[in-house]
């Protein structure tokens, strides 16, 4: 206190070292949530990275699936297309044979992800099957396959909704193309059928998150199949508010957080349409898995940034006690005579 007195300083206040030790603090807790924000989005980046990798690879994977089996397709009906047919009624005779039978079972041999191909006439019934021979009577003038070669003389491929299969039980979706005659009419259709567990047992085989999910679907959010599986879901659509569909009609896809339409759990979910066909593979990853190991960063560098925090806390407590109390000696230090 001489000092401050020779010197004509005045002491500094508790305010101050107060003021001054609520700055640090400040600054502290300032750049720990900076860390703490800088590390979340670290993890947003890395994961999103992975699940773009990830998609790519099962999108590439589905349409090599897919292309072969449309190839067989395309075989089928340059087949067909050899012979010279102009009506329905011709089209059923020189196809319901045994040797059709054997050329669609020698075809199918190739083609571990279908479960049949088949040759259906243009009233829904079933003409010929690589399944067996003789073939069993089968009307399938319903499913939406029919429906769809009957309203539209296209030459592309169509996807059926998943069906399960009358006779494996198994759900499928059925490949179909419309054979026409000279003039357009409706003279039959070729179908291929592929289970949607062989998708799931691809999916299951590559290494996921606990709470990861990859999921097929139509460009119009019908869901194809889904690993793990989820068996009420199966011909489902995705809900008409979902930013899926937005995404899906850029081309290119993309990333956005779903409240959990399909099971429930909150995800982020990336989108990859597939260039040739129009399907949409989908991965998944549930936001509490995705953001754990920032949860872990942050908590150990709170830990870190509350340690010297603490310290620095209980050394200001201590600096103000001892000021207060040197200045209580000096006090009771005066001389009396001063009083």
């Amino acid at each position: 206190m001489a000092f401050f007195a020779s010197s004509g300083r005045r002491p500094v206040s508790n305010r101050c070292v107060g003021l001054i030790g609520m700055a640090v603090v400040l600054i502290t807790i300032t750049a720990a949530g900076l860390t703490v924000w800088d590390l979340r989005q670290q993890a947003i980046r890395s994961y999103q990275q992975e699940m773009r990798n990830l998609g790519v690879a099962f999108a590439e994977q589905t349409s090599r699936t897919v292309q072969a089996v449309d190839l067989a397709l395309h075989e089928v009906e340059a087949k067909i297309l050899n012979e010279p047919q102009e009506t329905a009624e011709q089209f059923e005779p020189p196809l319901a044979t045994e040797d059709t039978h054997r050329f669609l079972a020698e075809l199918l041999k190739n083609l571990p992800q279908a479960d049949v191909i088949a040759l259906i006439g243009a009233n829904g019934e079933l003409v010929n099957s690589s399944r067996r021979w003789p073939v069993e009577a089968m009307d399938l003038s319903d499913r939406d396959f029919m429906e769809h070669v009957r309203a539209h003389n296209d030459t592309t491929t169509f996807f059926s909704a998943p069906h399960k299969n009358r006779t494996t039980g198994a759900w499928t979706v059925y490949l179909v193309r419309r054979i026409s005659g000279p003039n357009g009419e409706l003279l039959g259709a070729v179908l291929a059928g592929i289970r949607t567990e062989y998708f799931e047992e691809f999916y299951k085989a590559i290494t996921l998150h606990d709470s990861g999910s990859v999921m097929v679907l139509r460009r119009d959010g019908t869901i194809f199949a889904r690993y793990p599986h989820t068996e009420d879901m199966m011909g489902k659509k995705m809900p008409g508010e979902s930013p899926w569909y937005g995404l899906v009609a850029e081309g290119s896809g993309g990333t956005y957080r779903s409240p959990g339409y399909v099971d429930g759990i909150t995800r982020v979910v990336s989108v990859h349409p597939l260039h040739d066909y129009p399907l949409v593979v989908d991965v998944t990853i549930s936001e509490e898995a995705a953001l754990a190991d920032w949860r872990r960063q942050a908590v150990s560098s709170g830990l870190a940034r509350s340690a010297p925090f603490s310290v620095l806390s209980y050394c200001s407590g201590c600096s103000l006690l001892s000021f207060a109390s040197s200045r209580r000696t000096v006090r009771g230090s005066k001389p009396a005579s001063i009083i």
